[in-house]
C-alpha cells in the first residue's frame, strides 16, 4: 500500500513495506526538473567538487586521501576526476572502511 505526497520542489512516492524488524516506512523522491536543478545548485553551493578536492589536496600534500561523504557508488570515477589535479594516493570510502 503506498501514498503520494508533494512537497515544495519534489514529489515523492511513500511505501510502507518493512525491510527487516522495525525498519520504517520509507519514502522515494520522484524527481523533476525543477528538483533536479536546485539539487546541483544545493550541491554546488555547499559540497566540495571532486576537482576543487583534487587541487586542495595537490597544495596539502597528505600521505593518503581518503574521499567520503559522496551520494552514489561510483568509486573509481570519482577518484579517477581527483587525480586529474592531485597525483598521490586516493581511495574513495565506504562506511566502516578502516585506513
Amino acid at each position: 500500500m503506498g501514498s503520494r505526497c508533494e512537497v515544495a520542489l519534489r514529489c515523492g512516492v511513500c511505501c510502507g513495506q518493512k525491510h527487516g524488524p522495525g525498519a520504517l516506512p520509507f519514502c522515494l523522491p520522484v524527481m523533476n526538473r525543477d528538483w533536479v536543478r536546485q539539487r546541483q545548485k544545493y550541491m554546488r553551493s555547499f559540497h566540495t567538487s571532486t576537482t576543487e578536492i583534487g587541487k586542495l589536496a595537490t597544495d596539502a600534500k597528505p600521505r593518503l586521501l581518503v574521499l567520503y561523504h559522496y551520494s552514489g557508488s561510483d568509486h573509481e570515477r570519482r577518484i579517477r576526476e581527483v587525480k586529474q589535479y592531485y597525483r598521490g594516493d586516493v581511495v574513495s570510502a565506504d562506511d566502516l572502511d578502516i585506513y
